[in-house]
């Protein structure tokens, strides 16, 4: 009898201590296009997060539809990274309801931050295509028609020129329409402009970071109007919900972890799309989120 109950004994201990060696359960919503930057930026990220948590992945297919996901899903602990800042803006001029609307039930725990380059066909020159007079070249954007036409907007009147926007919902299909003729021109995020300008198969000249970079010229310092949209900066802000404030914070720890690691995958990642890192507390990504919406408003209005 006492054999029995030493081995039941020993049997909870173990069961126990499996019991409490699992790892918590946390959903990502894979809110970007099938083979695009946000996608492939998370799949590395979610390899580094499976040290912490049992994670289970859901395809978005874009951001608004990732978020949309994100958004519906109310039973369990949830993650995305989309741009929610530069998204919210454009709803809020549009008279819509944000993307984010109570920042009492999210939390903010990643941040990326990116910029977008000029490029063109592998044949073509930037600055006789982008800056030339008289144009009427075919440019492409992946952030939105009122965004593209603005842009568009600014460049003509100091061109004199005709240019169309074209909206993409991927900036490797922008590049693609650019290989094959379809595009004259694309504003396309950095990360993707690199690879391909590496491999030859596009020239790029331009960036929108204000400090350049990368071998590229801040766009900011050929343009004749100061619009904040020719110097844009790019946040994927990432957020969880769901959740108790100290799995939140636990969750930015890890993150942050994952960030510094210069062996991480996502840390590989980052530095292959030529992203950096916002290293920093729920607080201090929370601001960086407000200060971005609100300068994306400025870029609209």
């Amino acid at each position: 009898m006492k054999k029995i109950l030493s081995l039941l004994l020993s049997f909870m201990i173990l069961s126990g201590g499996v019991y409490a060696n699992e790892k918590p359960e946390l959903t990502v919503v894979m809110a970007g296009s099938v083979g695009g930057t946000f996608n492939k930026f998370n799949a590395q990220f979610v390899k580094d997060l499976e040290k912490y948590y049992d994670v289970k992945t859901i395809p978005g297919n874009s951001e608004s539809k990732g978020y949309k996901i994100y958004q519906n899903i109310t039973d369990r602990p949830v993650y995305v990274g989309v741009k929610s800042a530069f998204h919210s803006a454009i709803q809020k001029l549009q008279g819509k309801e944000q993307w984010v609307g109570d920042h009492t039930q999210h939390y903010w725990v990643l941040g990326a931050k990116f910029y977008r380059a000029v490029c063109v066909r592998n044949t073509d020159n930037v600055d006789t295509l982008f800056f030339g007079t008289n144009q009427k070249n075919k440019i492409a954007f992946t952030d939105g028609v009122d965004f593209g036409n603005k842009f568009i907007e600014k460049l003509n009147i100091q061109t004199k020129s005709a240019n169309v926007m074209v909206p993409y919902n991927s900036s490797g299909k922008s590049v693609q329409g650019l290989i094959t003729g379809d595009l004259d021109i694309t504003f396309v995020n950095e990360g993707t402009a690199l690879k391909h300008w590496r491999d030859k198969n596009i020239n790029c000249k331009y960036t929108s970071n204000p400090n350049g970079g990368n071998g590229l010229t801040p766009l900011h310092t050929k343009m004749d109007d100061p619009w904040v949209g020719f110097k844009l900066t790019y946040v994927m802000h990432g957020e969880v919900k769901n959740v108790s404030k100290e799995f939140a914070e636990e969750l930015n720890a890890n993150i942050q972890e994952i960030m510094s690691d210069p062996n991480s995958y996502t840390s590989k990642r980052l530095k292959v799309t030529g992203w950096d890192p916002l290293v920093g507390d729920i607080k201090t990504i929370t601001d960086d989120w407000r200060e971005t919406y609100n300068t994306a408003i400025k870029t609209l209005n």
